[in-house]
């Protein structure tokens, strides 16, 4: 196969072992099929109060989490970012398809901030801010590794989350 971009119907029918018109009736096109695959693999974030961890683990866990989703992600976003048509439909869809990063950030953004007012992270940290940090550090973190550079070049998971930490290593 050559690739998300050149995928056919048929063929995901073919190695689903199902009938092609399947694939119509239950996503509609090649479009809705890939959006299924998106939200599919896009993070439960679940509860992010703490599991018995620590602060730190648990936003080391999130953030890896993170990176772990757009790892997987990658590869079908850049694949509808290079077939014309998909990637017209796609903002064309607009805000649909901002409804979990948007969510995620939402999310992450509540937890930071009673994290914030409990005087478990830096005081005068802007919780959206920091959510959208780590969300975009944990993007990047995954991008790089996609591109094949070498992770290192980045700050590890745990500095991105000890910039938030009154001190790092505490919480």
């Amino acid at each position: 196969m050559d690739g998300i971009a050149r995928l056919s119907t048929k063929e995901v029918a073919r190695r689903a072992g199902v009938a092609e018109s399947s694939i119509f009736y239950h996503f509609g096109d090649k479009h809705e099929l890939l959006q299924a695959v998106v939200r599919a693999q896009t993070p439960e974030l679940a509860e992010l109060r703490s599991t018995g961890g620590s602060l730190r683990e648990g936003l080391i866990a999130l953030c890896t989490t993170l990176e772990e989703h757009y790892a997987r992600s990658l590869p079908v976003l850049t694949a509808v970012q290079a077939d014309g048509e998909l990637r017209r439909r796609m903002a064309e869809g607009g805000r649909q398809y901002c409804q979990a990063p948007l969510s995620a950030l939402d999310r992450i953004t509540e937890h930071l901030s009673a994290e914030i007012e409990a005087g478990r992270l830096r005081p005068g940290l802007d919780s959206r801010t920091a959510a959208l940090l780590l969300l975009g550090a944990s993007y990047q973190r995954a991008l790089h590794v996609y591109m094949g550079c070498p992770a290192e070049v980045l700050p590890t998971v745990s500095d991105l989350v000890d910039a938030l930490l009154p001190e790092p290593g505490h919480a």
